[in-house]
Parts: structure tokens; sequence; C-alpha cells
């Protein structure tokens, strides 16, 4: 048995590297399928975004201002409740 493993060794290395090609392929290829399917969701929800605009019978300039105020909400904090850091020298 050990004769036959030391005159084939070779062949054995062969198959086992082989293997972790085929292995890393077939993981590469999972991720970017994965990857993939996210693009296609993030312009399908693109594509919707622009029918909701084009069928709210806003101009394009309104509908886009509307988003941004839609998605950038800022908080307003007053002056007098900001607090300001201020090491002093000891």
């Amino acid at each position: 048995m050990v004769e036959f493993l030391t005159k084939n060794y070779v062949w054995f290395l062969i198959i086992a590297v082989l293997l972790i090609f085929a292995l890393s392929g077939l993981l590469i290829e999972y991720n970017s399928k994965k990857e993939k399917k996210t693009k296609i969701d993030k312009v399908k929800k693109e594509k919707e975004d622009l029918m909701t605009i084009a069928n709210s019978g806003l101009s394009l300039g309104d509908a886009v201002v509307k988003h941004d105020e839609e998605d950038v909400k800022i908080e307003e904090v007053p002056v007098e409740e900001q607090s300001l850091i201020v090491d002093e020298p000891e």
C-alpha cells in the first residue's frame, strides 16, 4: 500500500489541486450569482421609483426635490442644547 502511494504521489497531488480549483470556482460562481441578484433587485427598485414619479404627474425637477426631502431628514438641534467639548490646559 505504501509502495503504491509513493509511486503515484504525483497523481494524487494533481487530483488534489484540481479539486481545490473546482471548489474555489464553485464558491466564486455562487458569490457572483448572489451579487448579480442584488444588482437586479436594485435596478427593479429604481425602475419602480421612476414609474411612481412618472405616474404622479409631477415634473422631473419637483419629483427630485420631493424625493430628496423625503430621504434626508435633518434633525435640527437648537444652539443652546448643543454641547462643545473644550480641553482646558492643566
